[in-house]
């Protein structure tokens, strides 16, 4: 099987079983052997949630790929309305285990506890984008952000690293989009 077609099997198994629940992509333990000549990078803002699922899914079909998270920590939904915050580089699992001891039924109806465990089985904890070497980030070649508002973090932290990144303007349509 192509990677192509393992990653379209991969993401068909991910989608929405019902309106209120997903099923989480497994991660393939250990994680196969990277084949591609790309490394990737997946971004949202906790590196928990959709640049995880993403991280596993480009993994498991034997994709380089990391991925990261541009918020100051870790917010998940906690009971009663307020949220649960933990440093980056809490491993998964630590994470996993705090949530059980606080508050286990809450945290498995909403799903993060499933988050939690599947992060482990990928990677040791999150990481914050913007705390990774420059030398790290530069062996990059695609980096994937899932929200505008993270791009743009994303882009200006770029421009305080490269100055030649600073020439491009990147806005969110194909006829806006120019060098400068």
């Amino acid at each position: 099987m192509s990677a192509l077609s393992s990653l379209r099997a991969t993401s068909a198994r991910s989608r929405l079983e019902d309106k209120d629940s997903a099923k989480l992509t497994e991660a393939v333990v250990p994680a196969p052997a990277a084949t591609s000549r790309y490394r990737y990078a997946m971004i949202c803002s906790s590196n928990i949630n959709r640049s995880m699922e993403a991280h596993t899914v480009l993994q498991n079909a034997g994709f380089g790929c990391e991925s990261y998270g541009v918020g100051k920590q870790l917010r998940l939904p906690g009971p009663g309305g307020r949220a649960r915050c933990f440093d980056f580089e809490t491993p998964y699992t630590d994470i996993a285990k705090a949530l059980e001891a606080e508050a286990a039924d809450h945290y498995a109806r909403v799903g993060v506890l499933g988050l939690a465990r599947r992060g482990a089985k990928t990677k040791r904890a999150p990481q914050r984008w913007q705390d990774q070497p420059t030398e790290a980030l530069a062996s990059l070649d695609v980096v994937i952000v899932f929200e505008q508002r993270l791009f743009e973090t994303v882009l200006l932290d770029l421009q305080a690293c490269w100055a030649p990144l600073s020439r491009f303007l990147a806005l969110s349509t194909y006829a806006h989009a120019t060098l400068y």
